[in-house]
Formats: structure tokens, C-alpha cells, sequence
């Protein structure tokens, strides 16, 4: 393992992308507001980021992709991209699957 890898999490089928993040992010000790500074530009960015983590903490639906992709190209707080990446796929509407026709 790496420097920005743990060990999962054990199994647990009420595990949250947003509760992952959430565990990861207090393991470390670091404030919503410490993970916003380090990965936003300007003011205006650390408050959308705050609002972002916030709304991806709290399990509320939203593309997290970017927010995600910072907190880990930034190596703001060690955590498993694919195990989170698992996570988030698993709250995925599976009906959406065959939106846009055949390919």
C-alpha cells in the first residue's frame, strides 16, 4: 500500500460513499473546512467546496467525481479511490443503465 491507501473497510452493506469519505476524512483529523482550503484556488472556491463535501458527507445525490478526483490528486487525507468508486457505483439507478439508445 501506498501512502494514500488503508486497509478497507470492512464489509458493511449501509456503508455510504458519503459515510466512506466522511470515516477517511475524520481518521486524519481534519475539519470540512481544512479539506476545502487545501484543494480550492479561491474563497469563492473553498466555500463551493465545503458545500460539496457537505452535500457528498451527508449522501445527498450529485456528480462528486471532480471534488473526489482533488481530494485524492491533492493527498488531502489517505483513502481508497476505488473502494470509494465501488461504494458510489452501488448507489447507482440501475434503470439509467440503457438511457441514449444502442451504441
Amino acid at each position: 500500500m501506498n501512502a494514500m491507501t488503508h486497509a478497507p473497510f470492512a464489509f458493511n452493506a449501509a456503508l455510504t460513499p458519503g459515510a466512506y469519505m466522511r470515516n477517511c476524512r475524520r481518521r486524519a483529523g481534519l475539519s470540512i473546512r481544512a479539506c476545502a482550503d487545501a484543494i480550492a484556488i479561491s474563497p469563492a472556491d473553498r466555500a463551493v467546496a465545503r458545500q460539496d463535501l457537505l452535500r457528498l458527507e451527508g449522501n445527498e445525490p450529485g456528480d462528486y467525481g471532480r471534488l473526489v478526483r482533488s481530494l485524492r490528486d491533492r493527498a488531502v487525507f489517505p483513502f481508497d479511490f476505488i473502494q470509494f468508486s465501488s461504494l458510489a457505483a452501488e448507489t447507482c439507478d440501475p434503470s439509467l443503465d440503457d438511457v441514449g439508445g444502442e451504441v
